[in-house]
């Protein structure tokens, strides 16, 4: 909602975590992860304060269903 308001995608918190950082660690559903991940101004691979990704937040979180739309989105755990 807040991006067709004309939020920034990559906007970050004080812990350096965008919106596809904080659903990819959340039990949000993964079509939500999914349309972040293909929004074309959305930089799949940020990393926040702890030199963590999306895929690495999903990862540790053992969601696979987070794991597969970041990964067919180009998600990488290390850059």
């Amino acid at each position: 909602m807040l991006l067709k308001k004309g939020a920034g995608p990559d906007i970050r918190d004080s812990d350096g975590r965008t919106p596809l950082l904080l659903t990819a660690e959340s039990d949000l559903p993964a079509e939500l992860v999914m349309r972040l991940a293909t929004d074309p101004r959305v930089q799949i691979n940020s990393r926040d304060n702890q030199s963590l990704t999306p895929l690495s937040w999903a990862y540790d979180s053992h969601s696979r269903r987070i794991c597969i739309p970041l990964l067919k989105g180009g998600g990488r755990v290390w850059r």
